[in-house]
């Protein structure tokens, strides 16, 4: 009979949860203000430090300025999302391979719910799949 380590599900669980809320910050910012459903408050300010942004202020931004923030290499681009989502994991798991799958389950769990509450996916769907493909080159 094998026994339960508890250690081992505590670390998972924690991994999951905070690879679980960073995906969320990331994929919730970048559809909300790409929607411009956001409101301007010191939640979305916190939250945009939480995930390193340190741009010009949002709401101050002229057309060009936030359209580049969604281009594929803008900071809210599938590329540099993907990038972030899948840096911010690896360094909490060093790559280790028993957490590796607890990584791509938050990950699927924070897009499949960011994804009900938009009605506009195309950006977080691109992103999610650039996030799963620059994930698979760590995969062994």
């Amino acid at each position: 009979m094998k026994t339960l380590d508890f250690k081992s599900i505590e670390t998972q669980l924690d991994i999951y949860m905070k690879v679980l809320s960073f995906a969320h910050i990331n994929f919730s910012l970048q559809t909300s203000i790409k929607n411009r459903s956001v409101k301007f408050d010191d939640t979305l300010n916190i939250n945009l430090k939480k995930i390193n942004y340190t741009g010009k202020c949002i709401k101050e931004l002229d057309k060009d300025e936030f359209n580049k923030l969604f281009m594929s290499n803008g900071f809210f681009g599938y590329t540099d999302t993907g990038n972030r989502l899948v840096s911010y994991a690896l360094h909490l798991i060093s790559i280790d391979k028993d957490l590796f799958h607890k990584v791509e389950e938050a990950l699927e769990n924070a897009y499949h719910d960011t994804k009900q509450t938009c009605e506009k996916t195309y950006l977080l769907d691109k992103t999610y799949m650039y996030t799963l493909d620059t994930l698979s080159i760590f995969k062994s």
